[in-house]
């Protein structure tokens, strides 16, 4: 069972508390790529278990 899941937006990726649905964390203000990065990492600090979901018809990266 993931901790968290990191729901991909264009412009921010928002942490959220898998059972609760609480956003936990936010990241913005950079290219969506590394509001993912940022996002992950965060989450390994924190020794949180994730799941990446994007947001519907995005592709999973934004530099192709």
């Amino acid at each position: 069972m993931y901790d968290v899941l990191i729901y991909v937006k264009p412009t921010e990726a928002l942490t959220v508390d898998a059972k609760t649905g609480e956003i936990i964390r936010r990241s913005s203000g950079r290219t969506r790529d590394l509001n993912v990065s940022r996002a992950v990492l965060e989450c390994r600090i924190y020794e949180e278990e994730a799941k990446i979901v994007y947001e519907k018809e995005e592709p999973a990266c934004s530099a192709c």
